[in-house]
């Protein structure tokens, strides 16, 4: 049974987190409403999205268990943190299998992010790291309105294989769960019981 102190430490936390998973959901409307050409895309923006929309969410299911077991504030901070991780690494897998995954293994449409032009970070890093004649055109297709033709998402999809951006997200995801499983060292459990 939780004090009442307890119990107000963590509907304050879930209030706070809920919070910052709405402002996340506006930032993502906002997002989403600007063109790829504009200042307002870029990764950090995109990473300001998905921690504020997907990793605060998972994080306060893994930080309220801190706060009801009343370990110390390094403990709490890395249970919030191996959740935040655990979130970006959601995100950052979500994103790699929506353009490169097997629809018959995952259920999510082929290339469904290129096709809804769902600016994510393989998307973001090619825009801005094409040259010239790459980004108008990247430009215009993600303008438009209606569906990408498969022309249309053949390019990107070519594009975004001839700058190895499959294997530098994977390596991204890889980094991103390392920094997952660090947060899982700093808990004062006994090693076989950190095993995920």
């Amino acid at each position: 049974m939780l004090t009442p102190e307890e119990r107000i430490s963590v509907y304050t936390f879930f209030s706070l987190q809920y919070q910052r998973v709405i402002e996340g959901q506006f930032l993502d409307f906002e997002f989403t409403k600007a063109t790829i050409d504009t200042p307002e895309v870029t990764e950090q923006a995109y990473y300001e999205v998905i921690g504020r929309k997907t990793a605060d969410l998972i994080a306060a299911s893994t930080g309220v268990p801190g706060i009801i077991a009343n370990v110390d504030q390094a403990e709490q901070r890395a249970l919030f943190n191996f959740g935040y991780q655990l979130g970006i690494g959601y995100q950052l897998a979500d994103d790699i299998l929506s353009i490169w995954g097997n629809t018959e293994k995952t259920g999510k449409d082929a290339h469904g992010d290129i096709r809804e032009r769902k600016k994510t970070i393989p998307i973001i890093r090619l825009y801005t790291e094409s040259d010239q004649d790459t980004k108008k055109r990247i430009t215009m297709l993600y303008k438009n309105k209606g569906q990408l033709s498969e022309i249309d998402i053949d390019y990107i999809r070519s594009k975004l294989d001839e700058g190895g951006f499959y294997e530098r997200m994977c390596t991204e995801l890889t980094n991103t769960l390392a920094r997952t499983y660090g947060c899982i060292d700093q808990l004062s459990l006994q090693s076989e019981k950190k095993q995920i």
